[in-house]
């Protein structure tokens, strides 16, 4: 018979054998998750990418002051103030993933007709500020539903890897997105 003492003592066999916690399985062993991550890595990559060709063009390409590539910066963002409450809305009522494929391909829509406009060179700051806006507003519509679609798709012992790979998809994307 043992005592209380030897059960409770942090050393011993009988409250290690108790203390044995298993893990839940990665979240990126669910096959949607892993999909989710692999696209928000790359829409992240994308849309940092786009924000410094975005300010580098207004600078280099349109031969414009650095105030005006502050403003074209502040026109990506701007949709964000506006759009990213009343999107979390929409993503709790509707279906995510329609929601998520509209913005991005918004977004993919507003890079081409940018490229389009640069290859033909028919560009200008104004078309430029009106893309960034339309650009801003899909990335703020389709940001809340990504993180929505997060809790849908893994168990709650999962959750906190998931957030974690979300984070870490973020972080990445604003160092190698801009190289």
């Amino acid at each position: 018979m043992t005592d209380d003492r030897e059960r409770t003592h942090p050393g011993s066999a009988t409250a290690s054998a108790s203390s044995i916690v298993e893990r839940p399985p990665h979240a990126l062993t669910v096959p949607a998750f892993k999909y989710l991550w692999l696209n928000n890595v790359a829409f992240f990559m994308a849309s940092n990418a786009q924000r410094f060709v975005f300010a580098w063009f207004v600078l280099d390409g349109l031969d414009r002051a650095e105030s005006d590539q502050g403003l074209i910066v502040f026109a990506l963002g701007l949709p964000g103030i506006f759009l990213v409450l009343q999107a979390g809305a929409w993503a709790d009522r509707w279906d995510g993933r329609r929601l998520l494929f509209g913005s991005q391909l918004a977004s993919a829509v507003t890079m081409l007709a940018g490229m389009v406009y640069i290859a033909t060179d028919q560009t200008s700051f104004p078309l430029l500020m009106g893309l960034a806006v339309v650009s801003g507003a899909a990335v703020a519509i389709g940001q809340p539903v990504r993180q929505a679609l997060v809790p849908a798709l893994v168990s709650p012992a999962q959750l906190f890897s998931a957030i974690a790979l979300n984070a870490i998809a973020m972080t990445l994307s604003l160092i190698l997105g801009n190289v």
